[in-house]
């Protein structure tokens, strides 16, 4: 009856405690469904607050790509109102406020990211302290269930080993914190560097700029000076002209003059023909003679006015000989000046293009060093990619191996769990250790907890194990490009060179040929000095012909008194002195005809020279531009270089980050795997527990009445033991034990 009542007694209080832990029970499971609940809202806000960011982001980008866009055409339309004359100041100023523009891109997405880090450190560090607050909550109210219903050091020294594990939780927590704290200092420290190269490029940009303006200026004084030189030439071409048509219709005159001094040459000779023959004759042909000397005097008369008349033509013609001088020796002054004005300038052009030279080398040799520089880089950078990537292939080994591993302990735990609830049923209907069913029943909801985050954990390392992997390939592929354009590059300033060369030499020889029309052209003015010189002697020559034309009138006056032998004499020698001095006249004319032909080559040539010199001055520029063009392409690939360098920094520390989450994803697993052991543990020992009891049920019926009370408490004791539970102490009110001697 004793144990009857005591047995009431224990089954009664065994069912209050079973009821208020169903109802605790009950409490923390809606709880946790309102916690999951919340959570779930939370990742969903999480994801559309992603989703919206992420738009916002192309959005933009987009409008930045747009706001570029139009920069570049107002450029392009400030350049196109600046005027054709100074191209290479518009495409500088572009290229210059692009390069300013890409900097400052640069700066304010370095800006927003590292605001963005900012915001996600707070989030982590804000979400850290509540996980600790939480974790501290739980284990308050562990051990408070716990101290509930135990009161044992075994229980106590677990809690002590959980709220050490919990402290070393945060304070891995608070290394975490401090770490990403370095690495916001070092983010800043990255933008005040970047901040000052962006202002050193800019100050950079500016010298530039002033550089630009100042060659712009230089060359657009050297195009008026052109242009002027052109003119002056037209000009002196057209006077030249000119000139030469007056030259002509004095030469026309001149012919004229002597065609009819051949004329009366040959009259005078027919009328001396006569006069000889008729010498002989008697006095009665004297009054014909008379007659006939009359009309001669008559015909010398016209022919007098027609020498004054000649004489005046002849005064006019010396008029504008001299005229023509005049305007020869100032051509040949300008001309002279004309060459010192082009041998300075094509010195000065020539000591530019050297200056030019020497820093488009120097600019060369230092682009080649940064060239070998960043050779050596991305030789580097190639060498921890292939490191990281065998990393990453080794961890991504691991973790398909670990996920197998745990798939297959989740698996057997998952069987050892539905073996234990089937058992537990079984025990609930049987009516026996509901306190400890209850609490298995928790810890199997915490393990599944547990192995659920895992899982979750391990998906999210996974996903970020991808896009690292992806982004290492687009980093990789982009670098690759960038060589392939820096390759193509240097070849592109090579050949630029190598035109620049050649340009160079054809400068050289233009300015041998230049120099050697030039001298041509002093002999040419030589030559035509001299002709001037032999034309001033045969018009001297043809005014003594005038006097010996007016001495012969005179002899031929006396020759109708007397016509004297010897007078023909003198006749017939002047005659033979006019011929050869006529003669040499023609050969003079021919002579000063052949320089001038000669003159009229030489100026063509020079002209020639002028326009090759200005064509090879044209492709000097141009050469000069594609290589302008060239270090700009150049500066802008080591800048994408740049860029791929920083890229290539956050993916990997992006990727030591998925590291880390990967380790405590990891931990977290190894912790579920140790709790699930801890599990099967358990359900080993309750399976062992309920087998004992229904072993103990197949005993004699007389012995189950004494033993039944006996057998359960033993079971329960096992399942104590088993679980590091010990049971109370026989002073204290009864929790499913009795004394086995009573």
């Amino acid at each position: 009856m004793l144990k009857l009542r005591y047995s009431r007694t224990d089954n009664h209080f065994g069912e209050t405690l079973l009821s208020e832990c169903g109802s605790e029970l009950t409490e923390e499971r809606a709880a946790a469904a309102l916690a999951a609940e919340r959570a779930d809202a939370e990742a969903a806000e999480r994801l559309r607050v992603e989703r919206d960011n992420r738009d916002l982001l192309a959005n933009n980008q987009r409008l930045q790509q747009a706001s570029e866009r139009l920069e570049l055409e107002l450029l392009h339309w400030r350049s196109s109102e600046g005027g054709a004359g100074e191209p290479s100041d518009s495409e500088g100023s572009e290229g210059d406020a692009a390069g300013a523009e890409k900097y400052k891109r640069r700066y304010e997405r370095a800006h927003r990211e590292l605001q963005l880090l900012r915001a996600q450190l707070r989030r982590q560090h804000e979400d850290d302290l509540d996980q600790l607050v939480t974790v501290k909550k739980q284990l308050e109210k562990k051990h408070n269930f716990v101290n509930g219903f135990t009161m044992l050091d075994a229980n106590a020294e677990q809690e002590n080993e959980e709220v050490q594990d919990a402290y070393e939780e945060v304070e891995e927590q608070r290394a975490v914190a401090a770490q990403w704290k370095r690495k916001l200092q070092k983010l800043t420290n990255d933008m005040a560097d970047l901040r000052s190269l962006l202002d050193e490029q800019t100050c950079r940009n500016n010298l530039l700029e002033k550089r630009q303006r100042k060659f712009d200026g230089e060359l657009h004084a050297a195009q008026e000076e052109l242009k002027r030189e052109r003119a002056a030439k037209e000009r002196m071409s057209r006077e030249r002209d000119q000139a030469q048509a007056e030259k002509y219709a004095i030469e026309q005159n001149l012919a004229e003059a002597r065609l009819e001094l051949e004329l009366k040459e040959e009259r005078l000779a027919a009328a001396t023909k006569e006069l000889e023959e008729r010498g002989g004759t008697g006095g009665d042909e004297l009054a014909t003679l008379r007659r006939q000397r009359t009309e001669l005097e008559r015909k010398v008369r016209d022919q007098e006015e027609e020498l004054d008349d000649l004489a005046g033509q002849i005064q006019l013609l010396e008029s504008s000989k001299l005229r023509l001088e005049m305007l020869l020796e100032q051509q040949r002054k300008e001309a002279r000046l004309e060459a010192a004005a082009r041998d300075d300038e094509m010195e000065e052009t020539r000591a530019n293009a050297t200056k030019k030279l020497k820093m488009l080398e120097s600019q060369l040799e230092s682009e080649h060093a940064e060239r070998s520089l960043l050779l050596r880089e991305r030789h580097e950078l190639e060498r921890r990619l292939a490191a990281l990537e065998e990393a990453a292939r080794a961890e991504a080994q691991e973790q398909c191996a670990l996920v197998q591993r745990l798939k297959r302990d989740l698996k057997r735990y998952r069987a050892l769990l539905r073996d234990a609830q089937t058992m537990l049923e079984q025990k609930e209907k049987e009516g026996g250790g509901k306190a400890q069913i209850r609490q298995l029943k928790n810890q199997v909801e915490d393990l599944e907890l547990a192995v659920r985050a895992a899982n979750k954990a391990r998906s999210t390392a996974e996903a970020e194990a991808t896009e690292l992997n992806a982004a290492l390939e687009e980093a990789t592929r982009a670098r690759h490009d960038a060589a392939e354009r820096a390759a193509g590059a240097a070849r592109e300033a090579a050949a630029a060179r190598a035109q620049l060369d050649d340009a160079e030499e054809e400068a050289a020889e233009l300015l041998k040929k230049y120099r050697a029309s030039t001298q041509a052209l002093c002999a040419a003015q030589t030559e035509a000095r001299e002709a001037a010189a032999k034309a001033d002697a045969a018009a001297e020559e043809t005014r003594a012909l005038r006097d010996k034309l007016a001495e012969l009138s005179a002899r031929l006056a006396h020759a109708e008194a007397g016509h004297s032998h010897g007078q023909h004499e003198a006749e017939r020698r002047l005659e033979l002195k006019n011929k050869e001095l006529e003669s040499s006249l023609e050969l003079e004319a021919t002579a000063r005809t052949r320089l001038e032909g000669q003159l009229t080559r030489l100026r063509e040539a020079h002209e020639q020279l002028a326009t090759d010199l200005g064509a090879a001055r044209a492709r000097e520029q141009t050469a000069a531009d594609d290589l302008r063009k060239l270090a700009r392409q150049l500066r802008e690939y080591k800048e994408e270089n740049a860029s791929l360098n920083a890229k290539l920094g956050e993916m990997i520390r992006a990727k030591a980050a998925a590291e880390g989450m990967a380790g405590a994803a990891a931990a977290e697993a190894a912790a579920a795997r140790e709790e699930a052991r801890l599990a099967a543990r358990r359900a080993a020992a309750l399976q062992e527990a309920i087998a004992g009891e229904l072993s103990s049920g197949g005993d004699s019926p007389q012995s189950d009445s004494d033993n039944d009370s006996y057998s359960s408490d033993e079971s329960i004791g096992t399942f104590l033991a088993n679980h590091k539970l010990s049971q109370p102490t026989p002073g204290r009110p009864p929790m499913l034990h009795f004394d086995t001697n009573k």
